[in-house]
């Protein structure tokens, strides 16, 4: 059942090491910057196709950190506890990038919260949540003939002032998918903007001030399990 509170809003819970071998100091020095050179991008931003990065401490990233831009098959991984700060998020976002996902799990946490963050508009990209959490601001998923997926099994994700599933313009598709989580948002949560949304909960909380199914625009939107 849905409830309404003055300060919080409509609130649904649905059921059921390496070491350097012994060699003189300077070729020891030469080889640890070439060690450093190696291991840098795991903390940039992705250079090729079909390139994986794993970050296992905290990062802090001063602008939006892009998987997938011109790039296909990229795949971010946070985990272990790991932290990524940014600006903004952005997967998938040209229409030859696809098959780019980001993973935040075993207790990691992604954290960009300057509107717009993207998923999967004009391209495609996944950002899959496992047991963490996710802080985003207003963000985008899927559209401008692009599709995005959010898929969550446990873990709490918060957006900003809006979060749409299937944005305005040139077909394509916005997907969430939420199994024994917890979604939410500080504004409103579009489903189906000018393009298709679907978002699906199981066994999982959403706490939103404003749903939106099916937008203003013309875009078609689904809630399972359906509570209009």
């Amino acid at each position: 059942m849905w409830s309404q509170a003055a300060d919080v809003g409509f609130r649904h819970e649905f059921p059921s090491n390496w070491e350097l071998p012994m060699r003189p100091k300077f070729l020891n020095a030469v080889l640890f910057s070439i060690i450093l050179i190696a291991v840098a991008p795991i903390h940039a931003q992705f250079t090729t196709n079909y390139q994986t990065n794993v970050i296992s401490g905290v990062v802090n990233w001063g602008g939006t950190y892009i998987v997938g831009s011109k790039y296909s098959h990229d795949i971010l991984i946070i985990t272990n506890g790991a932290t990524l700060s940014a600006n903004t998020l952005a997967i998938g976002t040209n229409t030859t990038s696809i098959g780019n996902v980001v993973y935040v799990m075993s207790g990691g946490t992604l954290i960009a919260t300057t509107p717009n963050s993207l998923i999967g508009v004009k391209g495609a990209g996944q950002l899959i949540i496992s047991n963490s959490t996710v802080q985003l601001g207003t963000t985008y998923i899927g559209g401008y003939g692009g599709t995005g997926t959010l898929t969550m099994n446990g873990g709490t994700a918060t957006f900003g002032i809006m979060c749409i599933f299937g944005n305005d313009g040139g077909g394509g598709q916005g997907v969430g998918t939420v199994s024994n989580g917890f979604l939410s948002a500080t504004g409103s949560i579009s489903i189906g903007g000018a393009s298709t949304g679907q978002l699906s909960l199981v066994n999982s909380t959403l706490l939103v001030p404003t749903v939106i199914v099916g937008g203003a625009n013309g875009g078609a939107g689904t809630v399972v399990p359906t509570y209009l």
